[in-house]
């Protein structure tokens, strides 16, 4: 699957489809539908449509290409 951003956090790292599924707000960022690395280094969606990450918690946000293997 294909994705375009990604955001790497102290808890995880989580993959979007579309870079406008990251909106930043006050004190983070609000992402929509997001994918998480699993244990296995595929991805798998999470079941929310809006996941809160403050910017504390946030390591890097990039933009780009990323295809990944999903479950």
């Amino acid at each position: 699957m294909k994705f375009s951003a990604i955001v790497l956090t102290d808890a995880g790292d989580f993959l979007l489809e579309d870079e406008d599924q990251v909106d930043r707000v006050d004190n983070g960022v609000e992402i929509e539908n997001p994918w998480i690395f699993n244990e296995e280094e595929l991805v798998q969606e999470v079941q929310s449509e809006h996941m809160f990450i403050p910017y504390h918690a946030i390591q890097n946000i990039q933009y780009g290409d990323f295809e990944q293997e999903t479950v």
